[in-house]
């Protein structure tokens, strides 16, 4: 509801009537709570309030009225919301289309003590002091308006309000020194509230265009003062303005014609808004008319008509002191053309004693509103120093939170390098532990391998069968080699493989079968890998595989060596017809040990990792193992 509430308001603002009363008829068919409809009849009455339609304004705002005494109060949002439109609407009622400031005051500070309570009440409460200070000025306490139009500045200033709220108030406050005579004050507020004409909307531009022009003319400034009225006025006719507030722009500019001796112009729009003004029955701009109507008389040299207008001329009740000057001055002016001097006289003393009265009061308003507007600028200037000591603080704290956050991250960067250094450390000793369990591994051909080779190679001699020393000579010659070095190429491997391959075949005997599968697509050239690792994959597959196991007929002990492409990397699987692994699990004999320590140093620095194992063919026993090892491409085998 907030929200269409909110939507009514700036349309209205706006002089959008229609799309406001389409929304306001629409809630009204809608809503099921009593004060929840009636909140919306409000804002139908605010309305016509806007449009200057005083007959259905009061009858919607009686309704209202009678609704709230009838009906039990509490302190719901909505009738607490409701109680304070009602009041509102009734004093700006009393101020505008009744002109009976008293009552005005009355509603709206009733208003102000009924908002003790309601949430969010800043709006409403500028709202309500701007209307008072408002009142305050057309009834001539300038001192009371301008306290409450500070009010209402401090206000907006400490909620951080709109610039619509500020436009209001700054015109307020203009309107205010003008009233006082102060033109310097006036012309620095009017200044700054043209600054905010880009916000302005077009019923705000009148109103500015219309009280500027007020300033100009008291200050005898009467073209500058036509000016703002012919503004004003073509803004009404272009967005068809009210015909109150039209009635109100000729009679002003019916004075200005008079000033600057136009009398037929004045005459005719003197006549336009007599007509209205007598149709509504508001008697103050009679009075100021029929005072027009004198000098109009007097300029046109029909002294007579004037005395006769001065004669029958009555002063209505609530009459402003700048009215009742005016038409003293006139009267006077009147009086002396008629060689009225007694008359004259009379009312030179009476005018007299009101200017003194008048220019007194001004003095002792100047004074007040002056030691007011001291009185904001200092609260203003002292909520900018706690702004800037706030500023400093949120600073300060700033400054100490990065040098603490760049000192923790130092803190951090330098424990990241201790234990980066600690890490290497680490990794530089588990390399060469490793390295030199390595060189254990590939030197794995021990002396007691050698003398069994050897030894065999003899009785072979003896038997007078062929023996084979060459073999061995390449095998302890690839294994001197092979000792130093942690990477090697799958071909050397391979090679390596074969000449060790050679010598156990001898001592196995003739049912021996070894095959190499090597796919087309694989250039073990270029294919690297941690040396001997395959070596050692060979070496437990005859050694705790095939050489146990008796030979049997027909039967051949096979070992296979298969290399093919797997996504991206080199699969190599060495498979046997041994014995198997018991229950399926391989003993860890210390080559694997090795490759796995290997392995795991390694893949620490490489984001794809070499993976390998070892596992039951088919998953029985007697079918032989399956060792494998997958090694990624790209990957990087240095370990500094």
């Amino acid at each position: 509801m907030e929200h269409e509430l909110q939507d009514v308001q700036d349309s209205m603002r706006q002089g959008r009537m229609d799309a406001a009363e389409k929304i306001i008829s629409k809630a009204l068919n809608e809503t099921t709570d009593s004060n929840t409809y009636y909140l919306w009849l409000c804002m139908r009455a605010k309305r016509y309030f806007e449009e200057m339609k005083a007959d259905s304004f009061l009858m919607t705002n009686n309704r209202t009225g009678h609704y709230l005494r009838h009906s039990p109060s509490s302190d719901s949002y909505i009738r607490h919301r409701l109680e304070v439109d009602w009041l509102i609407g009734r004093g700006a009622f009393f101020a505008r289309m009744a002109g009976i400031p008293d009552s005005a005051i009355y509603y709206n500070k009733k208003a102000l003590e009924r908002m003790n309570g309601l949430a969010n009440n800043t709006p409403y409460r500028i709202m309500v002091l701007t209307n008072i200070a408002d009142i305050y000025r057309q009834n001539g306490r300038f001192d009371l308006s301008a306290d409450n139009y500070m009010q209402a500045l401090s206000m907006a200033d400490s909620a951080g309000l709109s610039n619509d709220t500020h436009i209001i108030i700054n015109m307020g406050i203009s309107a205010v020194y003008t009233a006082m005579g102060d033109f310097k004050e006036s012309g620095i507020w009017w200044e700054r509230t043209r600054k905010l004409m880009p916000y302005m909307t077009q019923n705000d531009k009148f109103i500015y265009y219309n009280n500027r022009g007020n300033d100009y003319y008291l200050q005898g400034r009467y073209k500058e003062a036509q000016t703002c009225f012919e503004n004003a006025e073509t803004m009404l006719e272009k967005d068809n303005g009210s015909e109150w507030n039209i009635a109100f722009i000729r009679t002003n500019l019916a004075d200005i014609h008079i000033k600057l001796g136009m009398g037929d112009k004045a005459n005719k729009l003197i006549d336009e808004a007599e007509r209205f003004f007598r149709k509504v029955g508001f008697d103050i701009p009679l009075y100021y008319l029929e005072t027009q109507r004198m000098e109009l008389a007097l300029l046109n040299g029909d002294t007579k008509g004037a005395a006769r207008l001065a004669e029958a001329a009555k002063e209505p009740a609530g009459m402003l002191p700048e009215q009742k000057l005016i038409r003293l001055k006139t009267l006077e002016n009147t009086a002396r053309a008629n060689r009225q001097w007694e008359k004259a006289f009379h009312t030179a003393t009476i005018l007299k004693a009101l200017e003194d009265s008048i220019k007194n009061n001004h003095i002792r308003m100047q004074m007040s509103t002056q030691l007011m507007q001291y009185n904001h600028d200092k609260q203003l200037a002292r909520q900018q120093q706690q702004i800037d000591h706030h500023r400093m603080t949120n600073r300060w704290i700033a400054s100490m939170l990065a040098a603490a956050i760049l000192a923790i991250a130092l803190i951090l960067c330098f424990m990241k390098i201790r234990q980066r250094r600690q890490r290497l450390k680490s990794l530089t000793m588990r390399q060469q532990i490793v390295s030199l369990r390595m060189i254990n591994t590939r030197n794995r051909i021990t002396p007691h391998f050698i003398f069994n080779a050897l030894n065999h190679e003899m009785l072979a001699r003896l038997k007078g069968t062929p023996s084979d020393l060459n073999s061995l000579t390449q095998l302890l010659r690839m294994g001197i080699e092979q000792a130093d070095i942690l990477q090697t190429t799958l071909e050397k491997e391979l090679s390596f493989i074969d000449y060790y391959v050679r010598i156990e075949q001898q001592q196995i005997g003739d049912d021996f079968k070894y095959t190499k599968l090597i796919a087309p697509d694989v250039d073990i050239s270029k294919v690297q890998l941690p040396s001997m690792t395959i070596q050692i994959f060979v070496e437990n597959a005859i050694k705790h595989g095939l050489r146990t196991i008796r030979p049997e007929d027909g039967i051949a002990r096979e070992l296979c060596i298969k290399v093919s492409r797997n996504e991206g990397a080199t699969l190599v699987e060495v498979t046997d017809n041994g014995h198997g692994l018991t229950d399926g699990r391989a003993i860890p004999h210390n080559g694997m040990r090795i490759i796995k320590q290997t392995i795991q140093m390694l893949n620490e620095k490489n984001r794809r990792h070499i993976s390998f194992g070892i596992e039951n063919r088919n998953g029985e026993n007697g079918l032989g193992c399956r060792s494998w090892i997958v090694l990624p491409d790209d990957y990087d085998y240095t370990t500094d």
